[in-house]
């Protein structure tokens, strides 16, 4: 019996720290995991994350990010960041994209959030390129900045139509574009 009682105390601690699976694994409930967690492999193309949902549903899973610090939000507040990095030409691990969210307005009834897309500017350094701001002061509006920095260009592959260049009533001509409140009208 004490060998026995030995070799399962040997074989629990070699699992104390990590743990490996030979076939799929099935959870029919929450899986919890405190630290850091790394899918590893040498395969092109993985390791790969599905978030399925098989059911005859209108809406898919979610991949949520929270962030409750047992303390009052703040501004600035960031729930979580989606980071991609690659090795340089000297074999250096850099970052060179992040996408992540902010709360831009904590205000218990004015909540707004930013979402920031970055990328590595020239020098390696990550730089805001697009930004989505719903702090506007104003339901139902959000804010949109492009570009990172006076020398950006913002390039647009076909042409654009700005509601505020266009004349506010209809001028009578036919096919001109006018805003009409707020809604692009083609004049008859």
């Amino acid at each position: 019996m004490k060998f026995i009682g030995q070799f399962i105390q040997h074989f629990i601690s070699r699992f104390k720290n990590d743990v490996f699976f030979e076939n799929p694994v099935n959870l029919s409930s929450t899986l919890t995991v405190d630290g850091v967690t790394t899918f590893n492999n040498t395969t092109s193309g993985r390791p790969s994350v599905n978030i399925e949902n098989t059911g005859n549903n209108t809406s898919g899973g979610t991949f949520k990010f929270i962030l409750d610090k047992g303390a009052i939000g703040a501004d600035n507040d960031i729930p979580g960041i989606i980071e991609w990095a690659g090795d340089n030409d000297a074999q250096q691990q850099s970052a060179v994209g992040q996408l992540f969210v902010s709360v831009a307005d904590a205000t218990d009834g004015q909540e707004a959030g930013a979402m920031h897309f970055k990328v590595a500017a020239y020098d390696g350094v990550l730089e805001t390129g697009l930004k989505l701001d719903g702090d506007t002061n104003a339901d139902g509006e959000v804010d949109v900045a492009i570009g990172s920095g006076a020398g950006s260009t913002t390039t647009i592959a076909s042409g654009v139509v700005m509601m505020g260049s266009l004349p506010t009533s209809d001028p009578g001509v036919s096919g001109q574009l006018w805003n009409n409140s707020g809604v692009v009208t083609v004049s008859e």
